[in-house]
């Protein structure tokens, strides 16, 4: 993985969103929940790498959801910054997992699951604030 830092994608249906629980095979956040998301390559800018990500780990296309906003970065504690951006979606849509992900949910704030980072939390909560 490149040294650019990493971008995902929050996405939006009504009042959920589509979370994805990381598997123990990956090195960064194992069995945690997150969403889409992984490296900027080097012929890459942020956007374009959380377009990527969205299609290698789910198989859903962005042209099947709206762009909203980009919603800044997570800081990870020393590793290179996390760039967020957000789409909504008018349906939920089904995500096809790769080996990175072993199950995934649509979810409302007031139903997280765990164990999710605080900073994950945090960003999902600043959409609806």
């Amino acid at each position: 993985m490149s040294r650019n830092g990493a971008a995902g994608v929050i996405i939006r249906y009504e009042d959920e969103f589509l979370l994805m629980k990381r598997s123990l095979e990956v090195d960064n956040y194992p069995n945690t929940w997150s969403i889409p998301g992984g490296g900027i390559e080097d012929n890459e800018i942020p956007y374009q790498a959380a377009i990527r990500e969205l299609f290698e780990e789910t198989q859903i296309d962005s042209n099947e959801l709206e762009f909203e906003d980009y919603l800044g970065t997570i800081d990870r504690k020393g590793k290179e910054a996390f760039h967020i951006f957000l789409w909504s979606s008018n349906s939920k849509l089904t995500p096809i997992l790769d080996f990175e992900h072993t199950e995934y949910g649509w979810y409302k704030l007031s139903k997280l699951p765990e164990p999710m980072t605080s900073e994950m939390i945090e960003k999902l909560y600043e959409i609806v604030a």
